[in-house]
């Protein structure tokens, strides 16, 4: 972050510096104007009035040589500690750091900053903005990532050769003593800009060089130009909707989170039996974290009218505090975390579950942490009695549930965490429950269907069933459908009853 503000401090004092050449080198280069009156002929100094000839020439020297000094350091530093010596050396990173920095202290040290030399290569020195796409590489989304990489290098190749072309044709100018009035910085990123986009308003440059420059920034800047922006175009559409939503926590309107493998056919089993009546008449939301948007299958059940009320679905990643901000996970009842019952690999599956765990219980224990700092800060205040009046402090109790393929994996997870942190935690072993339920229907026959029907919530009887309740055929099926209308819960009987 320090090198990123350095550069881009230099490139805006060497912007200025070539609208105050005189106020900057005791020696102007080149001039802005030529002489109006050719009676005279020549160059004269309308901008450098003697009491003002390099005034800031020492301080920018002494700059110029510290940040340099700094990147140079910086730079054999990272030489240093890299694993890969040469293959380092040779990236272009390496390149532009070498030709932008060593050369310049060289000259200092041996010539003491000849004036010609010396702005040569500090114009030379504002290749460095190539090098912002490598702070970048920090940004965790994808898409916004190679978006700044796009506007950077775009913004550091106008810049670039904007102040190549300036030197060059002004430098042209001033040698050649010719009576035209040079062009700004302001004018050659103007003329710059109208080549790349291939509008073109016509060229006044004289010099070969410069006809030079133009032609390597048509074949350099130009040529990957279209791509580029057919890519940021896609990049901009690839933004959806979901990716920037936030839930809108409602007052005495629980929701949970699901997140995890959650299918098609698993999102609507777990939605039918959160959602159903027998567990309360009052609205729950559901959201549904994932790092995807969602397919068209996905939004065929959004647009459900039973679920456009109660399933959210909000695109982002758990390894994202963002994300887990935008879904409110401290304030919600509970955390799911479904798997792939068919997955190949179970025990990888069971990895990625308990890792989603862990990173949940570490953001929970982030927000208990921030909740306890701010009641400790609200206590050293004066009107503390009015702040808590006023602030609603929530107790975080959110769990976590989770399903796990294999048995051992159990033991994984409760050895990862302290005891504390998972004593309210709910795991489901698909393994054990599967072979357990199968051990004993071998000794009770129908022992399966029994504990289905009693932990799954169900509905009433369809209507043609309803009707023909009083068939002899059709007697039994309705006593099935009665008993599998019973259910069974864990509750918590108050002491009082005891």
């Amino acid at each position: 972050m320090i090198n990123l503000t350095l550069i881009a401090a230099l490139c805006i004092i060497y912007v200025v510096r070539t609208y105050q050449m005189c106020l900057f080198d005791s020696k102007p280069i080149w001039k802005y104007f030529a002489n109006p009156d050719r009676s005279v002929g020549g160059w004269v100094d309308m901008e450098c009035p003697a009491n003002q000839q390099g005034e800031a020439e020492t301080w920018y020297t002494v700059l110029l040589l510290i940040t340099h000094s700094y990147f140079l350091g910086d730079y054999i530093f990272r030489a240093i500690v890299t694993k890969y010596y040469f293959k380092f050396l040779l990236t272009f990173d390496s390149v532009v750091e070498i030709f932008t920095t060593v050369p310049l202290l060289l000259l200092y040290l041996i010539n003491g900053g000849a004036q010609n030399s010396e702005f040569k290569f500090i114009m030379i020195g504002q290749a460095r903005l190539y090098l912002f796409k490598r702070y970048t590489k920090n940004i965790a989304s994808d898409n916004k990532r190679e978006m700044l990489d796009i506007m950077f290098l775009s913004l550091a190749n106008l810049i670039f050769y904007t102040v190549l072309l300036q030197h060059v044709e002004n430098q042209y100018l001033y040698e050649n003593e010719l009576e035209i009035i040079n062009a700004s910085f302001f004018d050659n990123f103007f003329f710059v800009a109208t080549t790349v986009s291939i509008v073109g308003y016509g060229s006044d440059i004289m010099a070969t060089q410069s006809k030079i420059i133009v032609i390597l920034i048509i074949v350099i800047v130009w040529a990957p130009l279209p791509e580029n922006v057919s890519r940021f175009v896609a990049l901009l559409n690839s933004k959806s909707r979901y990716a920037k939503l936030v839930y809108p926590v409602l007052k005495d309107v629980p929701h949970v989170i699901l997140i995890g493998s959650v299918s098609i056919s698993s999102l609507e089993n777990f939605l039918e039996e959160y959602l159903h009546v027998d567990h309360d008449d009052g609205i729950r939301h559901c959201i549904l974290l994932m790092p995807k948007r969602p397919d068209p299958a996905t939004e065929l059940l959004l647009m459900k009218p039973k679920y456009m009320q109660s399933l959210i679905y909000i695109e982002g990643s758990t390894q994202d505090n963002q994300a887990l901000n935008r879904v409110k996970l401290e304030k919600s009842g509970a955390v799911v975390i479904l798997s792939d019952k068919f997955a190949y690999d179970a025990e990888n599956e069971d990895t990625k579950t308990i890792l989603e765990a862990m990173i949940i219980k570490k953001y929970i224990n982030q927000m208990k942490k921030k909740a306890s700092d701010d009641r400790k800060r609200l206590l050293r205040t004066p009107n503390w009695l009015s702040c808590f009046a006023n602030k609603e402090f929530e107790t975080i109790e959110t769990n976590v549930c989770m399903q796990l393929l294999r048995h051992e994996s159990i033991t994984h997870y409760e050895l990862s965490l302290s005891k504390e942190e998972t004593k309210n935690d709910q795991i489901i072993c698909i393994e054990s429950l599967k072979l357990s339920m199968l051990a004993k229907s071998c000794l009770c026959p129908g022992l399966v269907i029994l504990i289905t029907n009693l932990i799954k919530s169900s509905s009433p009887p369809e209507t043609e069933l309803d009707k023909q309740k009083d068939d002899p055929n059709f007697s039994w099926l309705n006593d099935y459908w009665k008993g599998k209308g019973f259910e069974i819960y864990r509750v918590e009987i108050p002491y009082r009853h005891f």
